[in-house]
């Protein structure tokens, strides 16, 4: 008897450690709306993107812009909407300043739908600006 109540307990421990688990979520080092920057590298899939205060006339002009928040980001030129759903981080501090890079595993789904697929981004920033890899 005492066996069984033991298996009972772990089972239902195991459920519901999950809904205790920490949540995943952006670094505030890279959270904030980003404006499209230099442009796209087809052959690494690297888009550039640089913060308002970083454009000419400190905003965005194109209408690419890449807002980050806490939980996940949304590329407005593709309308696709992407919550995280792990995170890791790492950053390298020089003279220059200090460069921030995060793996994020995400699901990704356009505006409207809920299909979501897993996809995985490299986010490199240095400074005011960011170099999102798909």
């Amino acid at each position: 008897m005492l066996k069984q109540l033991f298996a009972i307990a772990a089972v239902a421990g195991a459920l519901v450690a999950p809904a205790h688990a920490a949540e995943k979520t952006m670094s505030a080092n890279f959270v904030g709306d980003w404006c499209f920057g230099d442009g796209y590298d087809a052959q690494t899939k690297t888009t550039n993107y640089r913060l308002p205060s970083w454009t000419e006339d400190g905003q965005c002009t194109k209408s690419k812009i890449l807002s980050i928040g806490s939980y996940g980001f949304y590329f407005n030129d593709t309308d696709e909407h992407c919550d995280v759903v792990s995170a890791g981080y790492s950053s390298d501090t020089a003279p220059s300043g200090t460069g921030y890079t995060a793996k994020i595993t995400a699901n990704c789904s356009p505006s409207g739908a809920w299909a979501p697929r897993s996809k995985t981004f490299v986010f490199e920033r240095y400074k005011g600006n960011l170099e999102v890899k798909r």
